[in-house]
């Protein structure tokens, strides 16, 4: 794990050293998060920008798309059209460790929206309005609900809600499928399964759908001021010439 405030001290650095040399540098961010707008406007994404452009020369900042391009982690909904939009999260069946067990999303939108949340086993928490909270521990986890509850995000104007699965007093996220219903006047919304922070033999957290495949491209590589650059794999294994397995990628 990185602090944003490591990542441009380690930027300045090396662009303060290759100042000092008279050379010009580049930079690679091989690390990223799904946190943020993914706009560009984050405070990451926008302090890195600010260390390249027309007016600094020899200057060049590449980041990494992330890892995430071939995972269920975004989705979008239009509850001004539709009148309500729903999107399920499911957690597979999983084995709670000593490790902390949560799921954290983010949902990003302009306008109001009422947002609830369904458990797998029915319980219906909420609906929170657009600059409320819900935080309430039932027997399938500790439930977080923060909808814009400081008012719009400074650097895009959009509202951003925060939903966060946890676990508390021996209660682990239950698994199951999860519907978060959205209502109101938002012509759109994105969500973002951030920190699927459970593994089970079927696998991690994932979003059902409705699935959105665009803007799962990971923070700071969202930034304008740098290269973002991704591979794509066609296949999970090689072989090699005497016929053993060469590279697995998971």
């Amino acid at each position: 794990a990185f602090h944003d405030a490591d990542v441009l001290s380690a930027i300045k650095f090396i662009f303060d050293r290759a100042a000092a040399l008279g050379l010009p540098a580049v930079v690679n961010l091989s690390l990223g998060t799904q946190l943020g707008p993914h706009d560009g406007t984050s405070n990451l994404a926008t302090a890195i920008s600010a260390f390249t452009g027309p007016d600094k020369p020899g200057r060049i900042i590449v980041a990494s798309a992330g890892n995430d391009g071939g995972r269920d982690i975004h989705a979008s909904g239009y509850p001004r059209l539709e009148g309500e939009a729903r999107v399920t999260l499911e957690i597979p069946d999983y084995t709670p460790t000593s490790a902390r067990e949560l799921v954290h999303l983010e949902i990003w939108y302009n306008g109001t929206l009422e947002l609830t949340l369904t458990s797998p086993a029915g319980k219906s928490l909420g609906p929170v309005p657009t600059g409320k909270s819900l935080e309430q521990l039932t027997d399938e986890g500790l439930v977080k609900l923060l909808n814009a509850p400081s008012g719009p995000y400074q650097g895009n104007g959009r509202n951003q809600a925060v939903l966060v699965v946890d676990e508390s007093d021996g209660k682990s996220p239950a698994p199951g499928r999860w519907t978060l219903t959205a209502r109101g006047d938002a012509e759109r919304f994105d969500i973002w399964l951030v920190n699927p922070a459970i593994n089970g033999p079927n696998g991690r957290p994932r979003l059902r759908g409705p699935l959105d495949p665009d803007i799962r491209l990971s923070s700071p590589g969202t930034a304008r001021g740098v290269i973002t650059v991704a591979a794509y794999t066609t296949r999970t294994a090689w072989e090699s010439m005497a016929g053993k397995i060469a590279l697995t990628y998971a």
